[in-house]
């Protein structure tokens, strides 16, 4: 979401839904079916998908639009405070198409960590919005729908696809 306040709340609530629905920050919350996809109703109009099991994936989706948007998969929880606009941000990171070929990673050879400012544009929208969603030490897998990627121009220099589908596996190294 654009909102910074509500990206906030919602990565304050993702961690603290379990596989049972049950969660101490919303009543809100549906079953749908045998598949133990839970629906969270948020009062900001996004519809947050959890899928239980002995792991948790967050997927947020606009009511108003339907537009999806990063989906979101810890693998091991950070510390500390969530990351907030205008701080300077580490981190390890591999992108892969949805194919499997990857097309940039800090831990190549001869890579370094990659430092950037949130909220000054110098990185892909949905990369942006899931490190706003982490704590320093955390590591999650996302996946980036086109628009919130490189969209219909792509990025040929990195051999991306227009429409591209991009999936990250970011590790928070630092912030400051």
């Amino acid at each position: 979401p654009a909102c910074p306040a509500l990206r906030k709340i919602l990565a304050e609530i993702w961690p603290r839904i379990d596989s049972t629905g049950s969660s101490p920050a919303l009543g809100l919350v549906q079953r749908h079916g045998q598949s133990r996809n839970l629906w969270v109703s948020v009062i900001f109009g996004l519809r947050v998908s959890y899928v239980g099991g002995n792991t948790t994936r967050a997927s947020l989706t606009c009511w108003r639009c339907g537009r999806q948007g990063i989906k979101k998969k810890p693998l091991k929880e950070g510390t500390g405070d969530l990351i907030e606009r205008e701080q300077f941000v580490k981190v390890h990171c591999t992108g892969l198409m949805d194919n499997g070929t990857k097309f940039w990673s800090t831990r190549d050879p001869d890579q370094d960590a990659f430092e950037f400012q949130t909220g000054k544009q110098q990185v892909i929208k949905g990369f942006e919005e899931a490190v706003l969603t982490m704590r320093p030490g955390e590591i999650a897998e996302v996946i980036c729908p086109p628009e919130m990627a490189y969209g219909t121009r792509g990025f040929h220099a990195w051999g991306i696809p227009a429409h591209a589908t991009l999936h990250f596996q970011i590790e928070i190294l630092s912030v400051r």
